[in-house]
């Protein structure tokens, strides 16, 4: 795990928050590496991205700004705060969709090590999560392509769904294509054969520019 340190230089937590995280990273076999240790205003999302940080440590008393907590939200970099109780109010949105740790002030390396492994593991179940999220939304496109289709079929030859999803499932087969791009081909047959049927309306005129059909 690639680490970054953003801390305040006006605490005198400073010091010994970066000598606890070294004693952590230097250990051999741990599989973490101190990339950077700067006061959190020198600290940007554009220079974790380029140093592949994957987790960012916020130094007790170390606020981001607004902007700041925006860059780090559009980011995976996963994060753990030192701080009391009482003020950690402010990463309360960030934690609700980011992986974030919180930790008392003044932690030991030991208390470090399992924060660390606790990010880790909200790291994976995100990840996991997306993953799961982006086959759940294909599979739902997929879908309305297929029922699109199928409402096509059924509409031009009279045939039961049924019937329409089985002919779509044969030409899959017999095309060594998808069903889904079988029924997208036939969307787009749809839309160039019968433009009006399908929300369009021919003209001459296109963004503002006169077609010459001869030249067409």
């Amino acid at each position: 795990m690639r680490i970054w340190l953003a801390s305040d230089p006006n605490s005198a937590d400073s010091g010994c928050l970066e000598d606890a995280l070294r004693q952590v990273t230097d250990q051999p076999g741990e599989g973490h590496t101190l990339v950077g240790a700067r006061p959190i205003c020198h600290t940007s999302a554009g220079d974790l991205r380029a140093q592949q940080v994957e987790t960012l440590v916020i130094g007790d008393g170390a606020l981001l700004n607004d902007s700041g907590l925006a860059e780090l939200m559009e980011t995976d970099i996963t994060i753990l705060v030192v701080t009391t109780a009482e003020h950690c109010d402010r990463y309360q949105a960030l934690a609700q969709v980011h992986p974030l740790w919180f930790i008392p002030p003044r932690p030991t390396p030991e208390a470090l090590r399992l924060a660390l492994g606790g990010l880790a593991g909200c790291s994976q179940r995100q990840s996991r999560w997306k993953t799961e999220l982006v086959g759940l939304q294909q599979r739902l496109n997929d879908r309305i392509v297929i029922e699109r289709a199928k409402g096509i079929l059924v509409q031009r030859l009279a045939i039961s769904e049924e019937e329409a999803y089985k002919r779509l499932r044969v030409s899959s087969r017999r095309q060594r294509r998808q069903i889904r791009d079988i029924a997208q081909s036939l969307i787009d047959t749809q839309a160039l054969l019968l433009p009006e049927q399908n929300g369009y309306v021919e003209h001459s005129l296109v963004e503002g520019f006169e077609v010459n059909e001869s030249e067409v």
